[in-house]
């Protein structure tokens, strides 16, 4: 059964309608009547005449219109799509019942007129033609009504006269006739005036407007007072002469028929646009904000939805699923150029109709088709893309970029949230305000504080990182990206009230990971709005990270190509400083507190003459201090080192030969500080990985996993370790990423080497943890006495690393004097710990005895020592009350966008690899904005519930909460500094 609701079919009664479809009688009389659009058929007359339909039509609608009724103006019915009546007009090219009527309006002759059409006057199966406008007959009081008329029979199709030659076949019928929307326009009939001879009909309750009821035919035709019949002005048409013309319904040849369009009222198609895009009482809108200017702005791109609109049968539901839902999904999922390119054949042969007026995509263009799609609907951040001309020995390339100039002003005015860590323009320039005041206390030297003292509410803090990726054919790809401090969960930190002020999992007694760090705001005690402010390691890093370019192997493979666009954005990023760019009224401007990356990614872009790869005897190794020379050794960790008086006394580079960044400004006194220690590099894919290996290896040489029955060589008893470790793993409810342990993950390929564990990070932390578990193991049951000391002495680093690592990532962006003691002293316990098993391997005859090389001493560890002395630096001062956490220069989530990024140029063209890469970061950001700001508004919504039903069930308790708000509002209690 298939379902129609269309206003077209006007006032059908089903009882008049079979007392007028008797033999004896009409065939049927249906007037349309709406008193709403009098002016419609001004000027055509003939259009307000009684439209009347064939005998043969009217007995198969009773069999059709099993359940029939009619609501307001419209008329709503189940139709049997298998009778043969409906097979026969669908054959016949006939779109309704009303373009018979049509038809015969405009005066087409028998002859001339189309398949399918019918004229006026019908003979009915007796053979006697039937008046179609004809009086109703009257039924007195007490009389009986006519008979009722005869059943139809099951086949309604007219058999086809012998004499008649067979039509040529226009149309194909297979099985079940489907209903579509129909192209041609369609008069519509059921908006007739009112007649002339009839009084206008008054609503009985003068308040209440008048609603339309059902009306019986009989009370529409009037019939004419002592008057015969009305003459035949035309011949009448017969079933000889209507089946000539319907085509054979099993001739698969034959076109198919036109399909149309729906038609609806302008008024009924207005209302129910505005049901789409009306805003709700709180002012949200059911379709996003693209789709809601499009509509508004009554461009070109309008047409397009209006068509859509229309092929949905202008329903609100189906076009909001269709066209919002279906595209946001297809985003979100990120679907792959050519399965956007099916989707528009998909839709094109649906059922609605949607995608029809879309021309079919091709594999070839697939990309280039997904791209224009997605530019057309809006779901791309429209952040313009520049190019860097270079030229080389004839050679002429163009570079894609995108400045940093533009990206920041297009954050400002369409997405603020990304830049103030999901705050807006008033909040985010208070938390600039307390960012700068507790960044002045550990760095007074920045030049923000020359340039910009006392309008630090409006410069931005940044962050510039870089590195290198695997491109096609494992050859390098380079990407630089921009990010702002302030991470996303500030503002949900705002609004729940958490805070780092009271920390808990820090105190002077050592650390404990298990302890909630943060805590909810006190009612009366102030908390100053640094306490809020979180890392920018959360969130999906597309959203936190703005690519500015990235250059695969047909670029990058031109030496000084990088060092000039680097440059290039070294200069803008120096007006960005300076000059600022215009938005929301006032001038902002942005500077770069840090520049992120690996030690490899510092000597490139450094240019550095002192740096991790000087590890000759007497050679400086380190670019802050002069660390590495024979009176400096850098494996110095004491409390007072050697090179501590050398730190930032000469600069790592060559004046010479400048590095690619000294346009930027940052400190005149210490430039070198711009280029920031990483703790993930340094730690969890550096130090951390070296004791993993040198104390796994360490463990095995003490017998451990050893059986007496079977080989005991190095792969097997690393194969061993590994099954422990998993099984650790299993307990835990983790997954690791590495499937065994080998000499290539161990690199310990020979005695000589010094191994080392090649892990992931998140591999690393439980790796740590599990060594931590190990060591404690093999202490219950030491195979050696020997031993003990160094398990234990393992034991203690293992659960230093674990603690100093956890609580630090537990931590916002500002460390308390007491949180950043117990973290410098609890790394300090690792470092130390380090050294000492370093320490064992060189010196004691117990590990000699076994022929161990381990825990090699190498720059990172180094490094994070720097970390660790710069806060005992910083705490030795007592003015200075917060200290940046190492973490606000952490690398994890960037190396997870050069991951990415890298991925998406190995798998598009290369000729267009670099502008691809930002074009689809672009719509990754916009899709991801969108989500965010979604949850914001749903957090909001909630919270507005939760407010009103506390009003309904405690509205006093309610009401004194509120006063106690406001009060502490103005008296400025609670509120954040800054």
């Amino acid at each position: 059964m298939k379902h129609f609701d269309s206003p077209v079919y006007g006032w059908l009664d089903r009882g008049e309608l079979q007392r007028r479809s008797e033999k004896s009688r009409f065939a049927t009389v249906t007037r349309y009547r709406d008193k709403h659009n009098k002016m419609k058929f001004k000027g055509r007359p003939e259009l307000k005449m009684t439209q009347t339909y064939p005998t043969l039509f009217v007995k198969a609608l009773l069999r059709l219109l099993p359940k029939a009724f009619a609501k307001r103006s419209q008329f709503t019915a189940e139709v049997d799509m298998q009778t043969p009546v409906v097979q026969m007009m669908l054959a016949a090219q006939w779109s309704s019942w009303e373009d018979a009527a049509v038809f015969a309006l405009e005066g087409i002759d028998t002859e001339e007129a189309p398949p399918g059409s019918l004229s006026p006057v019908l003979h009915d199966s007796t053979g006697d033609e039937t008046m179609l406008d004809s009086p109703a007959p009257t039924v007195k009081k007490g009389q009986a009504a006519p008979a009722a008329a005869e059943p139809p029979s099951k086949d309604l199709t007219p058999s086809r006269p012998s004499k008649a030659p067979e039509p040529e076949p226009t149309t194909p019928f297979v099985g079940k006739a489907t209903p579509s929307m129909l192209e041609p326009e369609l008069v519509d009939l059921a908006s007739q005036t009112q007649n002339i001879n009839e009084a206008p009909k008054h609503s009985p309750n003068k308040k209440l407007p008048m609603s339309p009821t059902p009306m019986k035919i009989s009370k529409l035709a009037k019939p004419a007072r002592n008057s015969p019949k009305t003459p035949k002005t035309k011949p009448a048409l017969t079933d000889e002469h209507v089946m000539p013309s319907v085509p054979d319904l099993h001739d698969v040849n034959a076109p198919k028929p036109t399909l149309g369009k729906a038609q609806l009222s302008e008024q009924a198609i207005r209302m129910r646009s505005q049901r789409i895009f009306r805003p709700r009482a709180n002012g949200t809108l059911k379709v996003s904000d693209e789709i809601w200017k499009e509509w508004s702005g009554r461009g070109t791109r309008r047409k397009m939805l209006e068509e859509i609109f229309l092929q949905v049968g202008y329903d609100p539901a189906t076009f909001i699923s269709e066209v919002e839902v279906i595209r946001a999904e297809m985003l979100e999922k990120e679907v792959p150029a050519t399965t956007l390119s099916s989707l528009t054949g998909a839709a094109a042969s649906s059922d609605s109709g949607l995608g029809r007026a879309v021309p079919p995509g091709s594999e070839a263009n697939a990309s280039r088709n997904a791209r224009s799609f997605i530019y057309r609907w809006g779901l791309v951040w429209n952040v313009p893309i520049s190019v860097f001309h270079y030229h080389d020995d004839g050679q002429d390339l163009e570079v894609p970029y995108i400045s940093p100039l533009a990206y920041i002003k297009y954050l400002l005015e369409r997405a603020p949230e990304v830049l103030f860590g999901g705050l807006g323009i008033v909040e985010g320039q208070k938390m600039l305000n307390s960012f700068w005041t507790s960044y002045g206390q550990t760095h007074k030297t920045h030049e923000v504080f020359r340039e910009h003292a006392g309008c630090t509410s409006r410069v931005i803090p940044l962050c510039l990182h870089g590195d290198e990726g695997r491109g096609l054919k494992k050859t390098n790809t380079c990407i630089m990206m921009l990010e702002a401090i302030f991470g996303l969960s500030t503002a949900e930190n705002i609004k729940c009230k958490r805070h780092y002020s009271t920390c808990r999992c820090c105190s002077e007694w050592g650390l404990d990971p298990e302890a909630p760090c943060n805590d909810e705001a006190e009612k009366d005690g102030a908390v100053p709005a640094s306490a809020f402010q979180e890392i920018n390691l959360q969130h999906h890093s597309f959203l936190t990270k703005l690519v500015l370019f990235a250059l695969p192997r047909v670029f990058f493979k031109h030496k000084d190509l990088l060092e000039l666009l680097i440059r290039q954005i070294s200069s803008e990023l120096r007006q960005l400083f300076y000059e600022g760019v215009y938005a929301r009224g006032v001038y902002w401007f942005g500077t770069i507190i840090g520049l992120k990356g690996d030690l490899a990614w510092f000597a490139k872009i450094g240019k550095l003459t002192r740096c991790y790869k000087h590890l000759a005897p007497g050679a400086a190794s380190c670019h802050v201090c002069g660390a590495g020379t024979s009176d400096q050794p850098f494996e110095d960790i004491r409390r007072n080192p050697s090179w501590r008086q050398s730190l930032f006394a000469e600069r790592p580079w060559s004046s010479d030969d400048p590095p690619m960044f000294d346009q930027i400004p940052f400190d005149r006194n210490a430039p070198e500080r711009i280029l920031r220690r990483d703790y993930f590099h340094c730690s969890k894919i550096g130090t951390f990985r070296d004791f993993i290996g040198s104390s796994v290896l360490l463990i095995i040489k003490f017998g451990f996993f050893h059986d007496a029955a079977g080989p005991n060589n190095r792969p097997v008893l690393l194969e061993r370790a590994f099954g422990h470790f998993r099984l650790f793993c299993s307990t835990q409810g983790k997954h690791p990423a590495m499937h065994s342990f080998t000499n290539d993950n161990f690199n310990c390929s020979s005695a000589k080497t010094f191994p080392w564990c090649k892990t992931k990070g998140s591999d690393t932390m439980l790796l740590i943890d599990w060594l931590q578990y190990l060591s404690r193991s093999c202490l219950a049951r030491p195979t050696d006495n020997d031993y003990i000391v160094f398990l234990e002495q393992i034991n203690r680093t293992a659960r230093a690393g674990t603690s100093w690592a956890k609580c630090l990532y537990k931590h916002g962006m500002w460390l308390s004097r007491k949180c950043a003691l117990a973290l410098a002293n609890e790394g300090y316990v690792f470092l130390k710990g380090y050294n000492s098993l370093a320490n064992a391997c060189l010196n004691s005859p117990v590990i000699q005895d076994l022929e161990f090389k381990g825990y090699g001493m190498k720059p990172k560890m180094h490094l994070l020592f720097h970390d660790i002395h710069e806060i005992w630096d910083w705490l030795s001062d007592p003015a200075i009350t917060t200290i940046p956490n190492p973490l606000i220069f952490g690398c994890e989530s960037n190396e997870d966008v050069i991951g990415k990024v890298s991925r998406i140029i190995r798998r598009v063209h290369q000729k267009q690899a670099a502008r691809s890469a930002l074009e689809r970061c672009l719509m990754k950001s916009k899709a991801l904005y969108t989500r965010f700001m979604k949850g914001l508004k749903l957090d909001v919504s909630r919270k507005r519930e939760r407010d009103l039903s506390a009003r309904r069930k405690e509205p006093k308790k309610f009401a004194k909460s509120m006063a106690m708000r406001k009060t502490s509002v103005c008296s400025g209690k609670g509120r954040a500094e800054g």
